[in-house]
């Protein structure tokens, strides 16, 4: 009888059916809030495409090559901009949509983010904020989706801004920080 000494376990990740279902659902019901928001006669808000760009690698992991690190996360995705009441403080946005990660991966996201207008107005704002979303993509967190609390800025105006959005260095989920750049043109 052959004997085994160790054994290492890897972990795969999950299939991506279970997962992308999680997210979709998740999605369902971050955008059906607003759809709700509007059968009530709420105010509506804008929509807004959203252009995945460039990101800006730093911290990171020893052994990684910045060079190995994809700097043009190309993606699409879709903003729901909440219209923000007269005297209201902070202002709130849905978003969803997907992009070519850092380690050429698809990943899909879907959240939420409150903002400050910091200075300006609607012709020319800077608004500094906290999204939360979920994220998946198969190289990241082992395969599995997860939550992240992200700080975000928004500069633009009301028909096209630019989102700034910093990922820190966690090690099981990214082998570096991420400063993360999204054009937003205004649809509705």
């Amino acid at each position: 009888m052959r004997r085994i000494d160790s054994v290492k376990r890897v972990r795969r990740p999950t299939p991506g059916i279970p997962n992308d279902l999680a997210l979709r659902l998740f999605a369902a019901f971050v955008f059906l809030c607003p759809t709700f928001a509007h059968a009530l006669d709420l105010p509506e808000g804008k929509v807004s495409l959203v252009l995945s760009g460039y990101s800006y690698h730093f911290n990171i992991r020893p052994g990684v090559k910045a060079e190995s690190l994809n700097q043009r996360n190309y993606g699409l995705g879709l903003e729901f901009d909440h219209r923000k009441p007269a005297g209201a403080t902070f202002r709130y946005v849905n978003n969803f949509g997907w992009y070519k990660d850092s380690l050429n991966s698809t990943a899909h996201y879907v959240g939420g983010a409150v903002f400050y207008d910091w200075l300006g107005d609607h012709r020319l704002r800077l608004s500094l904020g906290a999204e939360l979303s979920g994220f998946y993509s198969e190289r990241y967190n082992q395969g599995r989706p997860f939550l992240a609390l992200l700080p975000v800025a928004n500069i633009g105006s009301e028909s096209a801004s630019v989102n700034l959005v910093v990922v820190p260095r966690v090690p099981q989920f990214i082998d570096a920080g991420v400063v993360f750049v999204q054009f937003k043109i205004k649809i509705k």
